[in-house]
């Protein structure tokens, strides 16, 4: 395998929505951080099933490198959903806009778009923290460009992608306190990981024959042993607050210097001239009119917290 091609890369994508969304339930069951509301692996399969819609669209005899960049730009921005759908869908934009115009991608153009894949999912939250997601990705990128960079194959490539994912989600509990508590790895980081396994899949087949890929012990069957009175009682915002709006008139930064101390877990993101908002608040309607005043308001999203989390733990 020389260079990755369109229709290898919508199978490489479908493998990993496939395995995000068979492994959902053990996600949100692992979801502690930012709040522990049972919903990371979720949102997940559900960003990740946008881009896979977008790419069924586009007719397999045409599917160039271009027409499936656009599809999973489109896709990933279309689905972004709660924190962790957000950071992949910013992920998989950054990807995609980095292969865009190319007509082949070798191994080096692969590691560059995944490196600007993890700039794209840092800039777009406010506050980022590692022991996330974003350390993950962070540091799978950096492992490709490294692997890239001494010739090695697709294969290898992928392979160690799939290695250094998970040592690194592995150390979630060492780099965040509330994981470490309720004696978890981070969910999305985890998610991440299964998405590079359906990779490793696709490359693998493709060069030795259909085979099974293993997880590291350790991070599966782990129990969730948060404290959920003393994370509703902690909750500091109350409601996960998103929203869109089109015909955008100002800019990211605007936005979230805007919307800073209205709540946490703010995240911005924009696709030409539409943009989504995700933010922990407890004035929602209030965030939502800021927002919507640099725009035309498209669709609003508003939910309970204290209550997704206590009915996630029943």
């Amino acid at each position: 395998m020389a260079e990755l091609t369109g229709p290898l890369l919508k199978k490489m994508i479908t493998e990993s929505y496939s395995r995000i969304d068979n492994k959902k339930a053990y996600l949100n069951d692992l979801n502690v951080f930012p709040v522990p509301d049972g919903d990371t692996g979720l949102n997940m399969s559900i960003t990740m099933g946008k881009v896979v819609e977008e790419l069924e669209k586009q007719e397999a005899d045409q599917l160039t490198i271009k027409t499936a960049a656009k599809a999973i730009a489109k896709g990933a921005f279309v689905g972004a959903k709660g924190n962790s759908g957000v950071i992949l869908s910013q992920f998989f934009v950054g990807f995609a806009k980095t292969i865009e115009n190319e007509e082949k991608i070798t191994t080096e153009i692969f590691a560059d778009a995944l490196v600007e894949g993890s700039k794209r999912a840092y800039k777009a939250v406010m506050n980022p923290k590692e022991g996330t997601i974003l350390t993950v990705v962070k540091e799978t990128a950096e492992a490709a460009k490294e692997k890239a960079s001494t010739g090695a194959s697709w294969k290898e490539i992928v392979q160690y992608c799939y290695e250094i994912a998970q040592k690194a989600t592995a150390e979630t509990p060492n780099l965040l306190e509330e994981l470490k508590e309720a004696g978890v790895i981070d969910a999305g980081a985890l998610g991440f990981v299964y998405l590079i396994q359906g990779w490793l899949v696709v490359i693998s087949s493709d060069v030795d024959g259909p085979r099974v890929i293993q997880l590291q012990s350790g991070l599966e069957g782990l129990h969730n042993s948060v404290n959920v009175d003393s994370s509703v009682s902690e909750l500091k915002f109350q409601y996960c607050t998103e929203a869109l709006i089109h015909g955008v008139t100002t800019t990211e930064d605007d936005i979230r210097s805007k919307l800073a101390d209205y709540g946490d877990s703010l995240i911005v993101i924009q696709e030409e001239s539409a943009m989504k908002l995700h933010i922990h608040a407890n004035e929602p309607k209030t965030a939502i009119q800021i927002f919507a005043s640099h725009g035309y308001l498209k669709a609003a999203k508003i939910d309970d917290m204290k209550s997704q989390t206590l009915q996630s733990h029943e």
